[in-house]
């Protein structure tokens, strides 16, 4: 499933709870006005993972639809998201990612106990 601004909203803004913005009264990306802290907080802080979903256009699509709500926004550099030895991006003060990290315990567990 794709994932439109509406729904990246309701899944990734901390500020949204029960159908409405804890801020105001109204969530403004849903009603199609600009968000200083869904710029500043929302976007550049979403699980790098969704990114690099196995949609590929599901995060170019969110911000194709917030840059029609505020045109002068620009999004994330991707390039600068640190990845895994397998390629997998890596969440804030991770060196390994979950099945990396799984698969090196084991190595470790295996070579102790020879």
């Amino acid at each position: 499933m794709a994932h439109t601004l509406n729904t990246f909203v309701r899944n990734f803004c901390s500020n949204f709870y029960e159908n409405s913005c804890v801020l105001d009264e109204t969530c403004k990306v849903l009603d199609g006005k600009p968000c200083q802290f869904f710029e500043k907080w929302v976007y550049p802080e979403c699980d790098p993972g969704y990114i690099f979903s196995t949609e590929k256009d599901s995060h170019r699509k969110v911000l194709r639809d917030y840059q029609k709500i505020k045109k002068s926004f620009k999004g994330l550099k991707i390039d600068n998201i640190r990845t895994c030895e397998c390629g997998k991006p890596l969440m804030p003060h991770k060196r390994y990612c979950d099945s990396c990290r799984e698969s090196r315990r084991r190595l470790s567990l295996r070579a102790k106990s020879k």
